[in-house]
């Protein structure tokens, strides 16, 4: 029976991304059959990271962000006069699941899109013997309905859909839809509860050096630039890693209350920054990263910046297209940013002096 799950999980394996969730399940009942992790264990390692992100190890491996959660949803979960029914989004491996049903929530739904990472969560939860507690559901937040797949409306939301650009993962826009769908109590609460977005525009020549292709020894390759993708999704990175120059001084850009019953999901904000070094600059991005407020009183933070070293680090963004590779003068005492957002991704342009009109920002202007 285990030869017959294997051989079913390599097919999956040889055919498109979608069917790696069922390579990895196959795999699972395999090792599940005959538990013969040498012969199993190894393919469902080499299918699982081309869907699992490594994130996952070094969130669990990141004992402030364990110790700042653990003390939010212990406070989150006693606040309330009967035990809360909560709704644990993007759970992962369960580990906010669990202490939710540790702090004595009534009962956790814990929604994980990814297939295979659900099982293994179901196998955590019954291995720490919260099974009656915790409900692991393998869905997107799209695809849950009331009465359906989630029995009850949730007082607690624990969503964990961040990543090192705050929005990418859709913490904004699951909150709105759950909000919409009916899935959470009027009175319900949120962690995190609300955050803010720190800039910073810097230089540095020895890190960003995968910029569009034009000629290469002689040869024209930019029709490989359609697979360029960097004005589409940010670049994580660890700023103390690298060698930059700071440019202008940090400046406070976006403010995300998540808790809000009208969340705007399009939003701009013109920042003023003061210019601290001038010259000449030809590898300048933005560089932003958040502080995290895990309570309604905001005294539970996480700081994601270059000085606190969470396994989210910094997100860069080049300042458009227009600039990147190019040489950028900066001579005057401040620069201005647009900052601008739609409910999966954070932007930034260079305002120009010559041209202080912005046009509407619309969603398909930050994803394009």
């Amino acid at each position: 029976m285990g030869e017959i799950h294997r051989r079913r999980g390599e097919r999956y394996d040889q055919l498109s991304k979608d069917s790696y969730n069922k390579a990895i399940a196959a795999f699972i009942s395999a090792l599940s059959a005959e538990y013969d992790f040498q012969t199993y264990l190894t393919p469902i390692k080499v299918t699982a990271t081309k869907i699992i992100s490594r994130s996952h190890f070094l969130q669990l491996n990141d004992k402030n962000l364990i110790e700042k959660y653990t003390q939010a949803i212990s406070k989150a979960v006693k606040s309330f006069s009967q035990p809360p029914t909560v709704l644990n989004l993007k759970s992962g491996a369960g580990l906010h699941s669990l202490i939710a049903a540790r702090s004595g929530a009534d009962h956790i739904y814990a929604v994980e899109n990814l297939t295979p990472l659900a099982q293994i969560s179901q196998s955590i939860v019954e291995e720490n013997g919260y099974q009656s507690k915790i409900s692991v559901i393998s869905q997107t937040h799209s695809e849950l309905i009331l009465g359906l797949n989630v029995p009850k409306r949730a007082n607690l939301l624990i969503n964990g859909a961040i990543d090192f650009s705050l929005l990418g993962e859709g913490i904004l826009e699951s909150g709105v839809y759950l909000r919409r769908a009916s899935l959470l109590t009027d009175d319900a609460k949120f962690i995190p509860s609300a955050a803010k977005v720190y800039a910073q525009v810097i230089d540095s020549p020895l890190h960003f050096t995968d910029q569009i292709i034009e000629n290469v020894s002689g040869f024209n390759f930019q029709n490989l630039n359609v697979f360029y993708t960097m004005n589409l999704a940010h670049r994580g990175i660890q700023l103390e890693d690298i060698s930059y120059t700071e440019v202008t001084d940090v400046q406070e850009v976006l403010f995300f209350d998540f808790s809000s019953e009208t969340i705007t999901e399009i939003n701009q904000n013109r920042v003023k920054f003061n210019v601290m070094r001038k010259g000449t600059f030809q590898n300048l991005v933005v560089a932003f990263w958040f502080k995290l407020y895990l309570d309604e009183e905001k005294s539970i933070v996480i700081d994601s910046g270059p000085k606190s070293r969470t396994y989210w680090g910094q997100a860069v963004e080049y300042l458009g297209n227009e600039w990147r590779g190019k040489e950028f003068e900066i001579h005057s005492d401040t620069l201005e940013i647009l900052a601008k957002h739609n409910v999966n991704k954070i932007h930034f342009e260079f305002i120009d002096d010559n041209n202080t009109e912005t046009d509407d920002l619309k969603s398909e202007d930050i994803l394009q």
